[in-house]
């Protein structure tokens, strides 16, 4: 069953299209105060998505991976934009969020690894007097 859960990440076009609806919840999130305020652990999901025999449907260890939390380059630029938003609400909290961790999938294919920090850019520009 956790194979058949993996095998969904093999579909790099229907995972982006997957990614850019939760953006869109993410967004949605300007008119709730408390967005951005805490974190999920990668259990939580994975206690909630079980079968019917109790068995769970993936490990909290592949959703850390790379392959789990790869993204498309134009969804990392706008989950990147959505905290920049927000980040008003994280001044005083952890400067980084699950967005931080993601890998980019650039356009020649090459994967990158989380560098700096999203809502760290963000506080950096605002420093700067930028946007």
């Amino acid at each position: 069953m956790s194979k058949a859960f993996e095998a969904w990440y093999e579909n790099a076009a229907y995972v982006d299209q997957y990614d850019r609806g939760v953006l869109d919840f993410m967004a949605m999130g300007a008119v709730y105060r408390g967005a951005y305020r805490s974190e999920r652990p990668a259990s939580e999901p994975v206690e909630k998505l079980k079968a019917p025999n109790g068995k769970s449907y993936i490990s909290s260890g592949f959703l850390a991976s790379e392959k789990a939390l790869t993204v498309s380059l134009s969804v990392a630029e706008r989950a990147a934009e959505i905290e920049r938003k927000h980040v008003r609400h994280l001044l005083f909290k952890p400067k980084t969020t699950s967005a931080d961790r993601l890998f980019v999938r650039l356009p020649s294919g090459e994967i990158k690894k989380p560098e700096l920090p999203a809502v760290s850019k963000a506080l950096k520009s605002l420093r700067q007097g930028g946007r």
